[in-house]
């Protein structure tokens, strides 16, 4: 897969960055480090996602939104630096189980639906599929709830194994269109 972003330094972490990213994500600061990380992790694999970049938003930028009340009070509370995802391109549409494409290979919903698995993305359920395709290619998005449940059995030495099976797998959005694997089964061969 060609990456359009390839030409671009790589993402560049410095404190103070990351501290005014933190302080968008008040209520939820680790959901901007899963969001990255699992963005970062999914492009390295050769899943295609949107390019992570930061962005320093101004004091007043709320003004370019008047006419969205509610997009420009989150602006105005966002101001100073973000996490944000460069635009994928124009042609592409949102999954629904309604009208599920066909022209999305077997192949590649198997490994969005293994990289979820592993990043353990509770959040791509058939109401919230957080996917967008264009004739052949896939393309995942929101990974801010990854590893949602490791927290639960960090002491564990393999916490892997009690969070795979509280993900409910079945509700992913993709599940239904794999081949016929049981809950248990998957779970099985992963850990």
């Amino acid at each position: 897969m060609n990456d359009p972003f390839e030409h671009r330094a790589p993402l560049r972490i410095d404190r103070e960055r990351l501290k005014s990213a933190f302080e968008a994500y008040r209520n939820r600061p680790e959901a901007m480090l899963r969001e990255l990380f699992s963005l970062l992790l999914a492009r390295n694999l050769g899943l295609l996602t949107p390019a992570p970049v930061w962005v320093d938003l101004p004091v007043g930028l709320e003004w370019a939104a008047s006419e969205f009340p509610r997009h420009a009070e989150l602006i105005s509370q966002s101001s100073g630096w973000n996490l944000a995802t460069i635009h994928l391109g124009s042609g592409w549409k949102p999954w629904t189980q309604a009208a599920a494409p066909r022209s999305i290979s077997s192949d590649d919903m198997e490994n969005a639906f293994a990289f979820d698995a592993m990043v353990q993305n509770a959040d791509r359920e058939a109401d919230n599929p957080n996917l967008l395709w264009r004739g052949s290619e896939l393309a995942l998005l929101d990974f801010d709830k990854a590893f949602d449940y490791l927290r639960v059995h960090e002491a564990e030495p393999r916490p892997w194994r009690q969070t795979l099976g509280l993900q409910g797998l079945r509700r992913h959005c993709l599940f239904r269109h794999l081949p016929q694997f049981t809950e248990n089964q998957l779970v099985g061969t992963i850990v």
